[in-house]
């Protein structure tokens, strides 16, 4: 059943980035993100991705390198986390409202 989806056979006898694999078959008008404030479509979405991908590697994370997000939840937290994933990096997710209110050393 599977070997019939679109999505499935692009991975099919290669290996294929997630984020690649996630976007595979959008559209890019279609809704993609709801924030609290704002929608997002796939087209943004992606646009945002392609920025993070950009400015991290500007800066020298390669395939495998760990990068720490601290954002509350948003667009960009979801760009910065797929951002970081096209490029084989290692995304680390920290929760600020948890942190914040966190009382250290208790």
């Amino acid at each position: 059943r599977l070997r019939n989806d679109p999505c499935f056979r692009i991975a099919e006898g290669r290996t294929v980035n997630l984020v690649d694999f996630l976007f595979a078959n959008t559209h890019p008008e279609r809704l993609a993100l709801i924030t609290e404030t704002e929608e997002h479509t796939y087209g943004e979405l992606r646009a945002h991705v392609g920025g993070v991908a950009r400015a991290l590697r500007e800066r020298g994370v390669t395939r495998g390198d760990r990068v720490g997000i601290l954002a509350d939840n948003s667009l960009f937290w979801v760009a910065s986390y797929l951002g970081t994933l096209a490029l084989g990096a290692v995304a680390a997710p920290f929760a600020p409202r948890r942190a914040r209110n966190r009382k250290w050393g208790a």
